[in-house]
């Protein structure tokens, strides 16, 4: 009985080889007489834009490629938007230098299925079986798509604005109502170019698209005033800008006026590079002197930093958390004015170094601003719930102090020979220290922090005439 299994079993295993011998002499018989047939042509199988194309040479693939091209070039996608009126932007190829690198995809579709040896009898089965559809080659230019669309966007977008208030006769007002803003999404405008001139159409006319634009809800709203939760004077900090030449004090002005009635929600970090925003001429900044790569020199937007060196202060009376602070790179006169120690500044350029503090109180904070133009004062209150907590804050402590080094002096053609004109003053050197400690209403100790400031002593520098 085994005897008659095993032979069985022995002519069915013979039967299967003699089977798939038969099979790849079939396969194999066919791929020969295939690649004798489409001996420097295209496989059968292959697709470009939909169309077939097995049995083209190089020569037909490239004419059929540059026709495309050409189509391609007579394609237009029209971007609609519709608001308070409907607007049209239209983009062409030739706008962003779009080309189809024909080239690469003639030895792509010739070199499909020609592998060599075994795998080329798979190949050619699967191309049989599963015809396969070649991705087009392009390039275009990055630079002038981006460009396309940034000018897209400037007709459309628009910032958020958030709700901003006054805190006057105990209660909290609007003074400024909230607006949603508007965002193009760039990112998709550009992948919907790119797909429309990647996959051309029949049609030769234009292919219509609405505009991907997204609506930014502002976090504070006008209806929002009721559930704030402000209802007291937390804190305020002050400084003084006695001795400021003009172009400064407009800069503080203007500073100082981005962050009046500006409310911060519980738990959020405020950036005051963030809020700022840009500091430039554009956007009416004046010249005025600033600390930059260790050097005093005129820049738009000199002063600033006496904005976020009082709003430093307010946050430090309010107890709030300090996350970002660095002192200026020496000492400044103007933030000493009033009595004040060295150690209670904070410099910023926006986006880096900046002024960060966290709202950790149960409601939120309405920052408001005082500019006393004759008392040359400049004053942040900060309003909101209070939580019972208690701020001590130790007098700074000068650990050491350094002379200033020996005058700097530069030779200058355009001042006649024997003018000297002072253009930095000397600063001493100093490290200083203070201590902050935040107790809880129960009289616990909720945050004990030390800041440092290292000021450098810095030299006087002097131009020295050395002109006719």
């Amino acid at each position: 009985m085994g005897k008659k299994i095993v032979k069985a079993l022995s002519s069915f295993f013979l039967g299967c080889l003699l089977g798939l011998l038969l099979i790849f002499l079939i396969l194999g018989g066919a791929v020969f007489f295939i690649k004798e047939k489409y001996q420097g042509k295209v496989y059968p199988g292959i697709f470009i834009f939909g169309k077939e194309v097995s049995g083209k040479t190089a020569a037909q693939l490239e004419e059929f490629l540059k026709e495309k091209d050409e189509e391609i070039k007579t394609l237009k996608v029209v971007f609609f938007w519709k608001n308070e009126e409907e607007k049209r932007w239209e983009v062409t190829p030739q706008m962003i230098d779009w080309r189809l690198d024909w080239p690469s995809m003639v030895n792509e579709a010739l070199t499909k299925g020609r592998q060599g040896g075994a795998g080329e009898i798979l190949s050619l089965y699967r191309l049989l079986i599963f015809p396969l559809e070649i991705k087009p080659n392009f390039s275009y230019s990055q630079e002038k798509l981006e460009k396309l669309v940034g000018e897209i966007a400037a007709g459309v977008d628009r910032p958020v604005q958030d709700a901003l208030f006054e805190f006057k006769n105990g209660k909290v007002v609007s003074f400024q109502v909230s607006k949603e803003g508007r965002e193009v999404d760039r990112p998709q405008v550009k992948k919907l170019i790119i797909l429309a001139f990647s996959q051309p159409r029949e049609e030769k006319d234009f292919i219509p698209l609405d505009l991907p634009v997204k609506i930014i809800t502002p976090k504070i709203t006008t209806e929002k005033s009721n559930e704030l939760g402000i209802r007291e004077l937390l804190a305020e900090g002050e400084s003084f800008f006695k001795d400021s030449i003009p172009s400064r004090v407009h800069n503080i002005i203007l500073a100082s006026s981005y962050l009046h009635g500006v409310v911060i929600p519980p738990g959020e970090v405020f950036s005051f590079a963030k809020k700022i925003g840009t500091i430039s001429a554009e956007v009416g900044y004046k010249p005025a002197y600033v600390i930059k790569n260790k050097a005093t020199v005129l820049e738009d937007g000199g002063g600033v930093c006496q904005v976020s060196t009082t709003l430093f202060r307010a946050a430090l009376n309010a107890g709030l958390p300090i996350v970002e602070r660095k002192a200026h790179y020496y000492r400044v006169g103007f933030y000493e004015q009033g009595g004040y120690p060295p150690g209670l500044d904070a410099t910023v350029y926006p986006p880096s170094p900046d002024l960060k503090f966290k709202n950790d109180t149960p409601a939120y904070i309405l920052i408001q601003t005082i500019v006393d133009k004759e008392a040359k004062r400049l004053v942040f209150q900060l309003y909101g719930t209070a939580d019972g907590r208690r701020v001590e804050i130790s007098k700074p402590v000068i650990h050491s102090q350094t002379p200033p080094p020996e005058p700097i002096y530069v030779d200058e053609p355009s001042l006649p020979a024997g003018v000297i004109k002072r253009i930095d003053s000397a600063h001493w050197g100093a490290k200083v220290s203070f201590t902050r400690k935040v107790f809880n209403a129960d009289g616990s100790l909720k945050e004990e922090q030390t800041f440092w400031s290292n000021y450098v002593a810095w030299p006087a520098v002097y131009q020295r005439g050395v002109g006719q």
